[in-house]
């Protein structure tokens, strides 16, 4: 049951702390450079690493969509991912939750379309208005766990 986890490269951070409280809660988060002692659960050096992004994405039961003025500004992979979260919407049955939009600073999620699915019809949780703890324990309950 694993968690993708998409970011920009300066929420790196924020990531980390992410992957392991999902990770202390025995979820299993995945992203590319996790944090010590998890890197070797990562990418691993001469892999084809977008490859695996997309292959970890369709594999994940879960995308968490770490949202910052940063990751919805930047023109980078981190878009891409986000694209391929909602496509692979597009195969699930109607009302499934696969991407999960996670503010981590006040900004407005991108008016972002792929498809039928729209970012910003998906309802995403405000770190700065909820603690990190609820926020996990909804992805727990989200789960059945």
């Amino acid at each position: 049951m694993s968690i993708f986890i998409s970011y920009a490269k300066e929420d790196t951070e924020f990531a980390h702390e992410l992957y392991s409280a999902l990770k202390a809660r025995g979820l299993e988060p995945w992203m590319d450079k996790p944090p010590a002692p998890y890197q070797a659960d990562g990418l691993i050096p001469g892999e084809d690493w977008r490859r695996r992004l997309s292959e970890e994405i369709r594999r994940a039961v879960r995308v968490i969509l770490v949202l910052s003025s940063t990751s919805i500004a930047k023109v980078g992979y981190v878009q891409n991912e986000f694209r391929l979260a909602l496509e692979a919407m597009a195969y699930m049955p109607p009302n499934t939750r696969f991407a999960i939009p996670l503010l981590i600073e006040d900004c407005t999620p991108p008016d972002l379309v792929v498809g039928s699915i729209s970012l910003a019809n998906l309802q995403w949780t405000n770190l700065d208005e909820i603690e990190m703890d609820v926020f996990l324990n909804m992805v727990e309950a989200d789960l059945g766990r």
